[in-house]
């Protein structure tokens, strides 16, 4: 596992109409696009091995986002995987290992390959 690739959809339920409003790969290009968020070092995930979490995104004072993590206190309690995000820390940890992972993830420095014109 490099990291994780996030998006947002959105979808604006009017009277008359509704509107969609997705950053996924599959749908067309906007002004935003797809987050990704690197691991330092990538970690190796079996098929049978699940990774999971909450993520919260808090606006800073950056006109962007610190990242936060809510899951359990007691990470032995944990039966498959794990993965936390505190102030921006991205952690994995797999379950029944010592294998670890983490980055500092800062949204607003994200680098992005446009792959299509913005809509």
């Amino acid at each position: 596992m490099h990291g994780l690739a996030c998006w947002f959809t959105v979808d604006f339920i009017g009277t008359a109409a509704t509107v969609v409003l997705s950053t996924g790969p599959w749908d067309t290009g906007t002004h935003w696009y797809q987050c990704r968020m690197l691991l330092k070092q990538p970690i190796a995930v079996n098929r049978s091995q699940t990774v999971f979490g909450n993520l919260h995104f808090t606006a800073n004072n950056k006109f962007s986002y610190d990242i936060n993590m809510e899951g359990t206190s007691d990470m032995m309690m944990i039966m498959t995987g794990w993965i936390g995000f505190f102030d921006g820390l991205c952690l994995v940890i797999l379950d029944g290992t010592s294998i670890s992972s983490a980055n500092t993830i800062r949204l607003q420095d994200q680098m992005y390959h446009y792959m299509h014109n913005a809509a």
